[in-house]
């Protein structure tokens, strides 16, 4: 069809690596291409990080009120607002959570690490039915990825996390509502959503590092339509040539789904 050509030619134009997937949540569409590629993962590794928080909280076994004060050795460099703030200053696990999705908060993701635990969040991203990701360091965490440690993900992967967010799995439904929510408020709008005319809505993370960026999330159009949209790309020369196919990406799907 015209919209998988298109998508095509364009990831063909890419000088490094391209995986995608973009179906439609009652299944009339589904393109897909590399679904079972294995990335580094950079920022998309912040979804399962958040599904995770939220499970447990579902569970009782830890409070989303609870507050976690700023340390001077939780403080790295990178994406989000933590670092320019005090230490003492008090945030909720909640609001770290809003954080690290909506500003890639770096200090945020992995505050959140240490309250739970690698082990704890990688037995949820097991659960979740996610072979292939792994959370593997924390964020900016040179000396682990000179040792081999990474964090990597999948499309698939990825879709299978969004199909679970909208639909269920045991977490509760006002808990992926929230969830959602946090998502609907991204602030890194500049790679899929560059050129995203009114009417749609994306709820999505980005993930950005040398040589790698993505995008992913939930696509709401103008019908009304539901699309899981999952584009990962590594192995660039140059992050802003990998940028700019995320652009015409969007760009090519809004055209083709705006009806």
């Amino acid at each position: 069809m015209g919209l998988q050509k298109d998508l095509e030619t364009l990831s063909k134009n890419v000088h490094g690596r391209v995986s995608y997937i973009v179906a439609s949540a009652d299944g009339a569409l589904d393109l897909r291409r590399g679904e079972k590629d294995r990335f580094p993962s950079a920022s998309i590794i912040k979804l399962p990080i958040l599904w995770s928080v939220f499970s447990k909280a579902a569970k009782g076994e830890l409070a989303l009120t609870e507050e976690m004060p700023l340390r001077a050795g939780d403080i790295v460099d990178g994406y989000g607002v933590l670092k320019g703030m005090h230490v003492g200053i008090g945030t909720t696990i909640e609001d770290l959570c809003f954080l690290m999705t909506v500003t890639s908060d770096n200090v945020a993701t992995n505050m959140l690490i240490d309250k739970l635990g690698f082990a704890a969040i990688n037995a949820d991203i097991a659960a979740c039915g996610m072979p292939d990701t792994v959370l593997g360091r924390k964020m900016l965490d040179a000396e682990a990825r000179a040792q081999g440690r990474d964090n990597f993900t999948t499309p698939l992967d990825v879709l299978t996390f969004l199909k679970m967010l909208r639909h269920g799995g045991t977490m509760p439904e006002n808990s992926r509502a929230r969830m959602l929510a946090i998502m609907h408020n991204q602030c890194c709008n500049n790679f899929i959503p560059q050129y995203m005319p009114e009417g749609f809505r994306f709820a999505h993370k980005t993930g950005d590092i040398q040589g790698t960026v993505h995008d992913a999330g939930i696509l709401y159009g103008p019908s009304g339509r539901e699309y899981y949209v999952i584009v990962l790309c590594s192995d660039l020369a140059d992050n802003l040539n990998g940028v700019k196919f995320l652009n015409d990406f969007g760009s090519v799907l809004f055209a083709q789904l705006k009806n």
